[in-house]
């Protein structure tokens, strides 16, 4: 009986080991690009079209998703650049480059939670600590977005607004982003 004890209590450290490294959320392990058009609407003005290149990296163990987001919007008028990194950790936290989803490149974003229910991924993120800047025109907002991943589709929608500083009016802001994987 005495050789039982230590045999047991090794085994319960274990498993609280196992449990407190456990992850909170599992994140697909999904590698591959996405090809995606994308709609980019500030309301009052007329929506930017994309041509997008979208990379997915998903860690084996579930605790890591990466997306990389890159193109040009409106390339016949204005080129307007899109560049956003969104990283996605199994303790719930998202980390973007840009609350606009990459609309005007990369702006001070603020740290965000998401939830995860099936596959669908929702979050809002806003500007960060100072507000962020398009074209030397300081701004702050917020957007919500649903992002429903599958091996085969990508798919993120977006909706907030966003506010010219220091006393703008606040302006609806729209973003679609719809891709198949590249086989």
């Amino acid at each position: 009986m005495k050789f039982l004890l230590p045999l047991l209590a090794a085994s319960g450290v274990a498993i609280a080991i196992a449990a407190a490294n456990a992850s909170k959320i599992a994140l697909p392990h999904i590698k591959g690009g996405y090809p995606a058009a994308a709609t980019f609407e500030i309301v009052g003005e007329n929506p930017d079209n994309a041509a997008l290149a979208t990379s997915v990296r998903g860690s084996r163990s579930g605790r890591r998703l990466k997306m990389s987001i890159l193109g040009t919007a409106d390339p016949t008028d204005t080129p307007v650049p899109v560049n956003v990194t969104l990283k996605f950790t199994d303790k719930g936290r998202v980390a973007a480059t840009s609350f606009m989803m990459g609309y005007y490149g990369p702006t001070n974003t603020a740290p965000a939670k998401f939830k995860k229910k099936g596959s669908l991924l929702t979050f809002t993120l806003k500007s960060g600590t100072g507000g962020a800047s398009i074209v030397g025109t300081p701004i702050e907002g917020s957007v919500s977005y649903q992002c429903r991943l599958s091996r085969n589709q990508l798919s993120i929608t977006g909706s907030g607004f966003i506010r010219p500083l220091p006393a703008g009016t606040p302006l609806a802001y729209i973003v679609s982003i719809a891709g198949a994987r590249q086989k």
